[in-house]
């Protein structure tokens, strides 16, 4: 079954406003459902278009970013299955660049390690009045969704007029989602203004609240560095456990990307250059750990060196916390 039934339903091609579906394929919970959402819509007349089968790679990057500029809102089905997807959350992350208009169907609570790893977005998408899955119909009262359908009466009964602008919960968020290098200061939005307030996803956040967000990042990254340290000062490691620390370590840094407007310009910079310099010592270090061999002269330099590289970004992100 899986992908194959999706092949029945027409996508749209064309000028006129459609909806970009953004779904995990083959969800394991959620498939069926999903797939009899997209059945009805299309059925329905609604605009609708979304990936049935394609994969990473040019063409891929192509036809997604062509349908996701043209679309007028984003359908977006969010389940755990959908943020272990990379293409799921590539789609998503392109639109938040773009600036669509998104409604996020929501399917189930969201694991721990997601709602930590993807804080910032799922937060976000938190703030507006999501729709439950099981109550996804509540979708043709909402006029940026009724615009994608080719008869505008309505869903299939006749309904009140929908809300106006601003009043049919869907959201507008502006994400940073390239790492296209260190990010400009006025990036940063970082202050020492003490009645200053931080903004991030149309999302506004007190004083108090951005430094207890700042304050249990900095924790984390301490924490790390402590176990590079011990890790550094014994002898004879595998390289097994080191390469899981490298790459919690890796994880952890990569996360603070999603919280850009609490850094300011060095700790963002230096994030960002964190980032950019460990893949080839990460896959030395891995390729050794899965040959349960222990850390050579030569890895083990390395790993000191990506341990001074680490207490770089954790003394940015310390001094960044000090200075709010």
């Amino acid at each position: 079954m899986g992908n194959d039934r999706y092949k029945e339903i027409q996508l749209y091609e064309g000028d006129e406003p459609f909806i970009f579906v953004s779904y995990k394929h083959d969800d394991p919970a959620y498939d069926d459902e999903i797939y009899r959402i997209l059945s009805e819509l299309s059925g329905q007349g609604y605009r609708i278009w979304f990936d049935r089968a394609l994969h990473l790679g040019d063409v891929w990057e192509e036809e997604l970013s062509d349908h996701l500029a043209r679309c007028h809102v984003l359908l977006a089905m969010i389940s755990n299955s959908y943020f272990d997807s990379m293409y799921s959350r590539v789609e998503l992350k392109s639109a938040l660049e773009m600036e669509k208009t998104i409604f996020p169907l929501w399917w189930e609570e969201l694991r721990q390690d997601i709602n930590r790893k993807y804080s910032l977005t799922v937060r976000a998408l938190k703030e507006t009045q999501f729709v439950p899955g099981s109550e996804w119909r509540q979708l043709y009262d909402r006029e940026a969704f009724a615009v994608c359908r080719a008869d505008r009466s309505g869903g299939p009964e006749s309904r009140e007029e929908a809300p106006g602008p601003g009043a049919d919960g869907s959201i507008r968020v502006r994400v940073p989602m390239k790492d296209s290098g260190p990010l400009e200061p006025e990036v940063a939005l970082h202050t020492e203004e003490p009645d200053q307030k931080k903004r991030f996803g149309g999302l506004t956040y007190s004083k108090e609240a951005a430094e207890r967000i700042m304050g249990e990042n900095v924790d984390r990254v301490r924490e790390l560095r402590a176990d590079l340290t011990d890790l550094l000062a014994r002898d004879g490691v595998d390289a097994r456990p080191a390469y899981r620390t490298a790459k919690t370590v890796v994880t952890v840094v990569e996360e603070q990307v999603g919280y850009y407007p609490f850094w300011n310009y060095e700790a963002n910079q230096a994030i960002h250059l964190f980032k950019r310099e460990n893949d080839v010592f990460l896959r030395q270090l891995r390729d050794a750990g899965e040959k349960n061999k222990p850390l050579s002269d030569g890895l083990r330099r390395s790993l000191e060196i990506f341990a001074g590289r680490f207490d770089e970004v954790v003394r940015s992100m310390e001094k960044c916390l000090g200075a709010s």
